[in-house]
């Protein structure tokens, strides 16, 4: 059992967000339904919904746990142990814009608990041009808003490796390619490969996606190549 009573679900998972088959959730209401603990929650970017009208337009979605939408709004009802919560287990999140900057965010510490994710579990850190660069972190104020999070959670913005090149070239600065893997343009024709937020190696931008790896961080290859990278000698 995750939870010992419905005291100690809200305790663990109302202050912040959870991943239920790959999609962000705010907790509305964490209940009871026939007796299980019942997880109520409308996904991050979502607005507007009042939680009675969660609790009847989810209700009779619960067995199987299916997201319902309303109004462009998706809502949850599921138990807590609809495996599509994955067991609570800490999840990546990765590069996004914050405060302007494309920054790296991780979840740290990354305990593995029962319980949500938090604004004071995020650390976000500039990206860094090598391992020697002396590190930046910064942790967010108590009100956060977790709706600049969801496209790195989600995946939802991650770019196909043969369109790097053009995607950088139409004003974006960085690309997502993984949650650990991100390309930033250099000049017009290089990108900078990072990885975790460290810079890598570089690629040209107007050519096959190949990395010129730093010497000092060829053994992250193995890292890369299942991305779709070749990898230059």
């Amino acid at each position: 059992m995750l939870f010992e009573n419905q005291e100690e679900a809200e305790f663990r998972l109302s202050e912040g967000v959870v991943l239920w088959n790959g999609l962000l959730f705010y907790p509305r209401i964490i209940g009871y339904h026939d007796g299980e603990i019942i997880y109520w929650g409308v996904r991050v970017g979502s607005d507007g919904v009042l939680d009675r009208d969660l609790r009847s337009l989810v209700a009779d979605q619960i067995v199987e746990g299916t997201p319902y939408l309303c109004e462009n709004k998706w809502l949850l009802g599921a138990k807590l142990t609809d495996p599509g919560f994955n067991e609570f287990e800490p999840f990546p999140i990765g590069y996004v814009y914050y405060q302007g900057m494309p920054t790296y965010c991780q979840r740290m510490p990354t305990r593995m608990t029962t319980q949500s994710l938090t604004p004071h579990a995020l650390v976000f850190s500039r990206l860094r041009l090598s391992l020697s660069e002396e590190p930046f972190f910064q942790h967010p104020g108590g009100s956060f808003n977790f709706d600049i999070l969801r496209p790195a959670i989600e995946g939802e913005d991650f770019c196909p490796i043969d369109q790097i090149g053009a995607t950088l070239s139409s004003q974006r600065e960085l690309v997502a390619i993984s949650h650990e893997v991100a390309v930033m343009r250099a000049s017009s024709t290089e990108g900078l490969v990072f990885f975790e937020g460290i810079a890598v190696g570089s690629i040209s931008l107007d050519g096959p996606p190949d990395i010129v790896m730093k010497p000092d961080l060829a053994f992250l290859k193995s890292e890369l190549m299942p991305c779709g990278f070749g990898i230059k000698d």
